[in-house]
This record gives C-alpha cells, sequence and structure tokens, in this order.
C-alpha cells in the first residue's frame, strides 16, 4: 500500500537537521507496521512527511513517497489534501489539544464527515455510528458534550472516530496511548486492532511500547537518529534482535516475573539530529563497536540467516 524509498526530511536551521535521514520502508495493506524507538528519533517526522504535514521549516530534500502506486511527494498541495484524512487518517498523541474546546464532539465529528463526503464511497456515516463503532457509550449523549466533559481514554476514541470518517486506507496512530493508564492504554491497542481487521486497512503505529506491539503488530521498524535500524517480522524481531540498539530497547522493558530485578537503561542518549556521529549513529552507545562502525556508515541489509529480517550493523556482516 505504501513504499517509502529514501526518503530524507530536513528541517532548516543552522546547521540542518536531519529529521528522516535516508529511510526505506515497505507497509502492506491491510497489516500492522510497528515504528519504535526512543523519543527524539525521527518517528513523528517521518509519519508527518508522508502527507507534507510538518512544520514549514521542514521540507523533503529527496525520495519517493508511493501511496497505491501514487508519488505524493510530487503532489500539488491542493490534491495532497484529498489524500490527508482520506487515503491517510492521523490519531495524534495528546487528544485535549487536537479537539476545540469549544465545539461540541458531534459538531467536531460532522465537520469530518462533511469534509471527506466527496471522496468516500457510498453513504456517509452518522456521527453517533462513528462514536458505536469506538465503543462510546450513550454515543448521542456524548455528541452534544465537549472534550472537557470526557476521559483521556474518551477523547482519544473520538479522535480515532474522526480518523475514520474519511474511511482511510491506513490509519497513522502517533503514540495513541501516552497520557492514558495501563488498562485503557490496552483497550485502545485492541481496539485499534480490531478496526483495522473489520476495514481492511493498513495501520503504522509509532510507539515506544515494545510490549504493547508484541501481539499486535505483523512488522516492527526500530528507527534511531532517522535511520531505520532494523526492520522484519515482529515475532523473529522481538525473538532474535539482531541490531544492538534493538537489544538494548528490549533490555529496557521492566522484567515480568521476576520480584524486583531492574531494567537496564541504555548508556548515553539519543544524538542530536542536527549533530549526528560519523558512521553508525549509534556507536557512542554500543556496546559492540569497533573502529568501522565509527567511520562508515552501514547500510539496512537482509540477515544472511534470515533474509526477511534486515539489519544495518557492521558487526553482523563484520568481523572486528
Amino acid at each position: 500500500m505504501l513504499t517509502i524509498e529514501n526518503l530524507r526530511t530536513v528541517i532548516a536551521a543552522d546547521p540542518p537537521v536531519r529529521a528522516v535521514d535516508g529511510v526505506s520502508l515497505m507497509i502492506p495493506a491491510g497489516k500492522t507496521t510497528a515504528l519504535v524507538g526512543e523519543s527524539g528519533c525521527g518517528k513523528t517526522m517521518l509519519a508527518l512527511s508522508l502527507t507534507r504535514l510538518f512544520p514549514k521549516s521542514a521540507s523533503i530534500q529527496s525520495g519517493r513517497i508511493l501511496f497505491r502506486n501514487r508519488e505524493l511527494t510530487a503532489l500539488p498541495e491542493s490534491e495532497l489534501r484529498r489524500i490527508r484524512g482520506g487515503g491517510i487518517a492521523y490519531i495524534f498523541q495528546d487528544p485535549m489539544s487536537a479537539l476545540n474546546p469549544v465545539l461540541s464532539i458531534g459538531f467536531q465529528l460532522q465537520e469530518a464527515i462533511d469534509l471527506h463526503r466527496e471522496r468516500a464511497a457510498g453513504s456517509p456515516p452518522a456521527p453517533a455510528d462513528l462514536l458505536r463503532q469506538v465503543r462510546i457509550a450513550d454515543p448521542e449523549r456524548r455528541l452534544l458534550q465537549y472534550s472537557h466533559q470526557l476521559s483521556g481514554g474518551e477523547r482519544q476514541r473520538v479522535m480515532i472516530a474522526m480518523a475514520l470518517a474519511g474511511r482511510p486506507e491506513l490509519l497513522v496512530a502517533d503514540e495513541p496511548t501516552s497520557a492514558l493508564d495501563v488498562s485503557t492504554q490496552a483497550e485502545l491497542f485492541d481496539l485499534l486492532t480490531d478496526l483495522k481487521s473489520q476495514r481492511g486497512m493498513a495501520l503504522l503505529l509509532i510507539t515506544h511500547d515494545l510490549r504493547a506491539v508484541a501481539r499486535r503488530a505483523d512488522r516492527i521498524a526500530v528507527m534511531y537518529a532517522g535511520r531505520i535500524v532494523e526492520w522484519g517480522e515482529s515475532k523473529r524481531v522481538l525473538a532474535q534482535p539482531s541490531h544492538p540498539y534493538t537489544q538494548a530497547l528490549l533490555r529496557c522493558l521492566p522484567p515480568v516475573g521476576r520480584g524486583k530485578q531492574t531494567p537496564a537503561a541504555i548508556p548515553g542518549s539519543v544524538p542530536d539530529l542536527a549533530q549526528i556521529p560519523a558512521g553508525c549513529p549509534f556507536h557512542p552507545r554500543c556496546p559492540e563497536a569497533f573502529e568501522k562502525c565509527r567511520s562508515a556508515e552501514p547500510k539496512l541489509r537482509p540477515l544472511p540467516s534470515q533474509p526477511t529480517q534486515q539489519v544495518s550493523c557492521w558487526a553482523r556482516e563484520t568481523t572486528p
């Protein structure tokens, strides 16, 4: 459904910020692809680059984005506006800031429906029906309420309903549960998975919660310093992580059923995207780094033992 080829998104600054640095990724129809990594690694900027929703200071420097074989980077703004919300819809982290506090939930849902009325085939959905699909109780009463009258989980469900109004083929969920309690997070992840299956959508799930994607994602892409460093089927990547960064992320998870054992933190911090180190960007924090890692950038390549899993790491193809 979506193919990203060597995409580079740069933010104008001194020096320029390479927010997305040569990313290639495929998102199949009807599947869930998880994009994981620490805060500041470029996940959100990659998602916003798909439909050029990024700030005015950002621009796509090179690469291609093919959505249903249509090149999006070359589309004029008027045509791209039809893709936003219709072909590709977004759910953002903070529904409180995304919803208008002085307009009712029903008004905002109807606005989203009207915006995509011409593009969507068939009869437009009713606002109350959209709320039922996202499992909000008593939808007729909720339509008359305002965002401050809803809980955090309910506000996020409203955002999901608004995203569904345009009947998208790809739903991008950017840290959709970051401000919610654990039980609500699980409910929303399950809801997104069910909606994806019912509607035949593709789902790009951006998160740092590896446990959440373990049983929900078909594929996982691990991002670091604006680049994809590992990609493959989720079960294999999580069971047999190859890149040292993926391994380190998994060690950060709190152990389950092991008493009070402390998770292992990754030393150092994510590099400034305006000053990415030479060579492999992870080498200052990597326990396996050797001289070549400090001078030459590894490329994303299939593992010899597992071609469906790709990794960019000199230690996986070179003997120090």
